[in-house]
């Protein structure tokens, strides 16, 4: 199996670094730091399996120089996303197409792109951050939730789910897709817009008892927004999401990473496709609407510089 990573980063190159320890045909597509891991590698240092680098694995600074794969993981930024078009010049009709992102209706857009190919969602549930070039910081968690968005399970995908098994990666999937994508939001609507307004990481959030109370409230506004869009979260899945970032080690969301560093934040799909949805279906995110309108004034003011 010839798996492509478009996007080496936070995301690309923990997941397609832990394949190819495992003796996996992985090829990993890079922009600016092809330099940098063609001399030296790549480094992935967890806090889980350890610290290693890998040296003897194909890189690529041109997609065209790329080899046709069976499976391509989308590991992009959202924002990034006019890239992938480009993909064509490697896949067949049968290659399948993983969109490891945040957010709502990611899937819709590709699939356009391209109908005959398996696309599949993926949700990544784990803290990791790039702190340098070809160096990925895997502080904790990994799992991998995916679903079909416009195709049936297929052997492909059995297959991939157990390659990344193998390669310790705890991959499941699901036949629900647009679940999932819900179930994500609910912590990310929450945590990564605050911690940019705040300017503070995720303990910080959860350590006030009036930001916690408030991250609370969001959270039940997905729930709820959720529910109106014809998905049923469980009313204990809040309680769940923040016992278990009470135990995660202090983070800094990708959202806030992106704000520190001056890049574009991951608005539409995570905030703006959203909200629309669940007003489509009834119901006004009005907290999250007024973090949204938040949102763009801190990216205005940060493109204005």
């Amino acid at each position: 199996m010839k798996i492509a990573v478009i996007g080496t980063g936070a995301l690309g190159g923990f997941y397609g670094g832990m394949l190819a320890k495992n003796g996996n045909d992985v090829h990993f597509l890079l922009n600016s730091d092809y330099d940098y891991v063609a001399k030296n590698g790549l480094t992935i240092e967890s806090d889980i399996h350890g610290t290693f680098n890998l040296k003897d694995i194909h890189v690529y600074k041109d997609i065209n120089e790329m080899p046709i794969c069976d499976v391509v993981l989308i590991c992009l930024k959202s924002t990034k996303n006019s890239f992938i078009k480009n993909i064509k010049k490697i896949i067949n009709d049968y290659s399948l197409i993983v969109i490891i992102q945040n957010g709502l209706g990611v899937e819709e857009e590709i699939a356009q792109l391209f109908p005959k190919n398996n696309i599949i969602g993926a949700l990544a549930f784990i803290a990791s951050n790039k702190i340098g070039p070809g160096h990925i910081h895997h502080l904790e968690l990994g799992r991998l939730k995916l679903g079909s968005f416009n195709h049936q399970k297929t052997p492909l995908v059995d297959d991939l789910i157990k390659v990344f098994k193998t390669s310790d990666i705890d991959a499941i999937y699901t036949d629900e897709l647009k679940y999932i994508r819900w179930q994500k939001l609910i912590w990310n609507m929450a945590f990564n817009g605050t911690c940019v307004i705040l300017n503070c990481t995720t303990d910080k959030l959860l350590s006030n008892i009036h930001t916690r109370e408030m991250i609370y409230e969001l959270m039940r506004e997905t729930v709820s927004a959720a529910k109106a869009c014809g998905v049923n979260l469980p009313d204990d899945e809040v309680d769940k999401i923040v016992e278990t970032t009470d135990r995660m080690k202090p983070y800094n969301p990708s959202m806030k990473l992106d704000y520190d560093n001056k890049r574009e934040m991951e608005l539409k799909y995570i905030y703006e496709k959203p909200i629309e949805h669940a007003k489509a279906a009834g119901f006004e995110m009005k907290k999250m609407k007024t973090l949204l309108q938040l949102l763009h004034f801190k990216q205005a003011e940060y493109f204005q510089d």
